[in-house]
């Protein structure tokens, strides 16, 4: 560890559940310099030192909030009560605020460890304290958009971080692809969020410093359904492979892949996911959703032992060291010891995902 590398928070949004928690340490976990420290399950504390490739990583992850880089450090109850403390952070920043335009003062209380009254008046004392050491009206504040925007991130009773904001990540940046703007749609689709956290955790993993990605290696979805996986490891650039049974189903998907101009790097195959013609040991990255036999069929097959099928035939096609994820519901009792339930995915009352990762040591 280089103890002059920064230190950074990534804030996760629970689109998902702690799936999300899970795909954001995959996508990121060869550039730490330091062992990551998980709050509230939605807070990664961690030490890095390529600012850029992390940016990067992040944005193709999909459901990171904020990235901040940590400037200070402070006991909570200080922070709160002793106006010197709040005197001392104030003039950490005015170092940064200046040649800024504006600023903002903002909290991040996961825990909600402090009452919004208390933290309101920490802001007002904190903006008073930071005006006096300014040039009158020159940096204003700005909730809105302000030129750097510092957020007091509160871990536990004793303590809190100052950061500053570093990027936001959009949350409208899925909504071109989302699934009911698509030519062709079905109930059982799986959203981009979810077809992103499957794609992620089955083909990233440690690599060099271009990507996280090795984009020699062929993708495989052998429940391709309406192509939501495929759609998203395909705008990662991926050669991608879709196989379903379904005749209107590969249609469908290659509607939809068309519409958004990824035909040139997607295969769709009419086959039996059981019975896949794909030679053994030809994909290191596999992800699917399988049929339930409520929205998607199973043809009349049993879910739980079509999809006990379907692994005897992705463990033989699966690369030494590759990764198969899917997603499967109580009835299926997985049983190979080489399968981990790592989360689960609440739907609704009546139905819970749960989320495989299977390798082939």
């Amino acid at each position: 560890m280089n103890r002059n590398d920064p230190l950074y928070a990534i804030y996760v949004r629970f689109c998902l559940s702690k799936c999300n928690l899970y795909e954001v340490l995959r996508k990121i976990e060869n550039l730490f310099t330091s062992k990551p420290t998980i709050y509230f399950d939605r807070l990664i504390l961690f030490t890095a030192s390529d600012l850029g490739l992390l940016i990067e990583r992040l944005y193709s992850s999909s459901c990171t909030e904020d990235l901040y880089w940590v400037i200070a450090s402070e006991r909570l109850d200080s922070l709160l009560s002793d106006r010197e403390t709040q005197k001392r952070i104030a003039e950490i920043l005015v170092e940064n605020i200046k040649l800024k335009k504006s600023y903002n003062v903002d909290f991040l209380d996961i825990g909600r460890l402090v009452p919004p009254s208390i933290k309101n008046d920490l802001r007002s004392k904190l903006i008073l304290d930071v005006s006096e050491k300014l040039s009158p009206g020159k940096p204003y504040v700005s909730r809105s958009n302000p030129s750097i925007d510092f957020r007091f991130i509160f871990l536990d009773d004793n303590h809190v971080l100052v950061a500053i904001l570093l990027k936001k990540y959009r949350k409208d940046r899925f909504q071109y692809r989302w699934t009911e703007k698509r030519p062709y749609s079905q109930p059982s689709a799986l959203t981009p969020y979810h077809s992103l956290v499957l794609f992620n955790l089955a083909s990233a993993k440690p690599c060099g410093n271009d990507s996280c990605i090795d984009f020699s290696e062929p993708f495989l979805d052998p429940f391709a359904g309406t192509g939501s996986v495929l759609i998203e490891s395909a705008l990662q650039g991926v050669y991608s492979i879709g196989i379903d049974l379904n005749y209107k189903q590969i249609r469908g998907s290659r509607r939809n892949i068309i519409q958004l101009g990824l035909h040139a790097v997607v295969d769709l195959v009419i086959s039996d996911s059981v019975y896949m013609p794909l030679r053994g040991d030809s994909f290191r990255a596999i992800a699917f959703d399988p049929p339930y036999g409520r929205l998607a069929s199973t043809h009349r097959r049993d879910p739980s032992l079509l999809l006990e099928a379907t692994l005897e035939t992705v463990r033989k096609i699966l690369k030494r060291n590759g990764r198969a994820v899917f997603l499967s519901i109580d009835k299926n009792k997985i049983s190979a010891n080489e399968t981990n339930r790592i989360c689960e995915i609440l739907e609704h009352s009546s139905l819970i995902r749960h989320l495989y990762v299977m390798k082939n040591v």
